[in-house]
């Protein structure tokens, strides 16, 4: 490390009556959550690397950790400034830089949404950076703490720029699976982010297109209006990637109305009673949700025998 920058965080530790040995154990405490200074300080680091035309500079990761205010202080929005001056030299300097798997890149974009500093010009030149990467964000985990960017994000969905709308929807789909792992409850309620999910995956040589799937299952979909389409594209669903979407879609995906209700109920005993004509994870998926639907209403006109069915409600079965 910088001898300067080792001072500085040396004095850093003398102010918190911390040794050098409490570092490492520091540097992963909760403590980054909510310690504005020492992302400065981590932000300082990356402003001198810069400065200084380093090939490979670090970023921190716990920075993507700090939990902004919804009503930021005069302090945040004065480092939150600064990250938006770091994050567009970082795009502008990345041809040149050295980040593998674009870690540091992606560190920065989420600390960016966090702290609400992105806007469509950004996404638009990360988009040409990274839209060939399939995995991109592939640190989702931090996406919880960039939660206060969903607003713009869906705003982005309808952005004329089609390379940020793809870019927002894949941001969109890590943040709303983050969040309602913790609230299940609480999902995308627009219809029509559905529908623009779905717009999306149908470039078949677009790599982010299984992910495009896998965002419908986050949203209320219109299952009488496109379930006869929607069957036809997962009976010929021939990747796992793809299959595993949609078996997402099947499980967890909401509906409009009853009038959805009943659509997503018939397409399911459509993939059940088509036997080996659907994959068997296909398959399986439709049981399980099946089965769930069944816990919660019984449906008139159910033929359980004939279509062989063992919900596990009456036979304790599980099809996990």
């Amino acid at each position: 490390m910088d001898p300067e920058i080792l001072d500085t965080l040396k004095v850093w530790l003398h102010e918190r009556d911390l040794t050098e040995k409490a570092l490492g154990l520091y540097w992963w405490s909760i403590t980054w959550e909510n310690d504005l200074e020492l992302c400065e300080l981590v932000f300082e680091n990356v402003e001198k690397q810069l400065r200084e035309g380093q090939k490979q500079p670090k970023v921190a990761h716990m920075i993507a950790w700090y939990e902004w205010h919804e009503s930021k202080t005069e302090q945040e929005l004065m480092v939150a400034s600064r990250l938006k001056r770091i994050f567009e030299d970082f795009l502008a300097d990345y041809s040149t830089l050295i980040d593998p798997h674009h870690r540091y890149l992606e560190i920065l974009y989420w600390s960016a949404l966090g702290a609400g500093v992105i806007g469509e010009k950004h996404i638009a030149e990360l988009y040409e950076m990274i839209h060939k990467e399939p995995d991109f964000p592939s640190m989702p985990w931090f996406a919880e703490k960039a939660e206060s960017a969903w607003p713009t994000l869906v705003n982005m969905l309808q952005s004329d720029n089609q390379e940020v709308a793809h870019l927002a929807a894949i941001t969109l789909l890590e943040i709303s699976r983050r969040v309602s792992i913790r609230h299940e409850q609480k999902r995308i309620k627009e219809a029509w982010v559905g529908d623009k999910y779905w717009a999306f995956a149908q470039d078949k040589g677009d790599v982010w297109r299984p992910r495009y799937i896998e965002g419908m299952a986050q949203c209320q979909l219109k299952w009488a209006e496109n379930g006869q389409e929607w069957l036809k594209a997962i009976k010929e669903a021939n990747i796992e990637e793809l299959q595993s979407a949609w078996c997402r879609v099947l499980e967890k995906a909401d509906y409009c109305d009853a009038k959805d209700q009943d659509a997503l109920f018939d397409s399911l005993i459509h993939i059940l009673e088509s036997g080996d004509t659907f994959a068997k994870p296909i398959r399986l998926a439709a049981l399980r949700r099946l089965d769930e639907m069944v816990s919660l209403v019984e449906p008139v006109g159910l033929d359980e025998k004939s279509l062989n069915l063992p919900l596990s409600r009456r036979t304790g079965t599980s099809f996990s």
